[in-house]
């Protein structure tokens, strides 16, 4: 009888083992399961935010900015990776930037420099943002604030000289419209070098 006792006990344990792995296996599923929804979620929560950024207005984020379409206007192309502004004479005054995406991805238009922090919203391929801004006297960033496209050159350092008035020598006129669809007219040969 001890061995029969034996022989069920060791029955026992391996139907218990067995349980438990599968228990342990459904959890898992369950687990992963959950951890795939999730990242779904957060993956389709960051694009909905990203493409409702690309469709909102395009108003500057910070300090220098002026009311939308005032004082010159300049055109920037943007393509995969430069910048081609439509003039490179600055005087102090108003000026609005539209960024025109002539390339096919995202991009965006951001402009550093003394009193102004200006952004637009992400530019989708074919379109085009506004950002009317305040220039004083000094040098000034213009570039693509997407991660890593500044790097790869579509970077321009403006110089405004000191005076009343933009200078008018150079300068498109452009839609203030942002996040229209604009046509690809901007040159996509490189601005500054590039």
């Amino acid at each position: 009888m001890n061995r029969v006792h034996q022989a069920s006990r060791v029955d026992h344990a391996n139907r218990v083992e067995r349980a438990d792995r599968a228990d342990n296996a459904r959890f898992r599923k369950r687990w992963l399961a959950g951890l795939a929804v999730a990242l779904v979620a957060l993956a389709a929560s960051a694009c909905s935010s990203s493409s409702n950024k690309a469709s909102t207005s395009s108003s500057p984020t910070s300090a220098g900015t002026v009311a939308p379409g005032s004082g010159s206007k300049v055109t920037v192309g943007e393509t995969e990776y430069k910048l081609a502004l439509s003039t490179d004479s600055f005087t102090a005054g108003s000026y609005t930037f539209t960024a025109v995406n002539n390339g096919k991805i995202v991009h965006a238009l951001e402009i550093d420099g003394p009193g102004v922090h200006a952004v637009t919203s992400d530019i989708e391929p074919g379109q085009s943002a506004s950002v009317s801004v305040q220039l004083q006297a000094g040098k000034y960033d213009v570039f693509c604030p997407i991660p890593g496209h500044k790097a790869l050159g579509m970077n321009a350092e403006i110089t405004v000289a000191a005076g009343s008035s933009p200078a008018s020598g150079g300068t498109t006129p452009a839609s203030t419209t942002a996040s229209t669809t604009t046509p690809a007219t901007t040159s996509s040969s490189g601005g500054n070098g590039y």
